[in-house]
């Protein structure tokens, strides 16, 4: 299973929504978003 989390970065939600998803289902949803927070962006080099 998987657990799925729909995330906007502005308060008034006029952006588009980031979807997490992790399979430690055993996390709150407040507990994934911090954990998402302290990440860095990354390259992508397939494109």
């Amino acid at each position: 299973m998987i657990m799925s989390i729909g995330v906007h970065e502005r308060e008034d939600l006029s952006d588009e929504p980031r979807f997490l998803l992790t399979d430690a289902l055993h996390w709150e949803s407040g507990r994934v978003i911090q954990t998402w927070s302290y990440r860095w962006t990354i390259e992508i080099f397939h494109e």
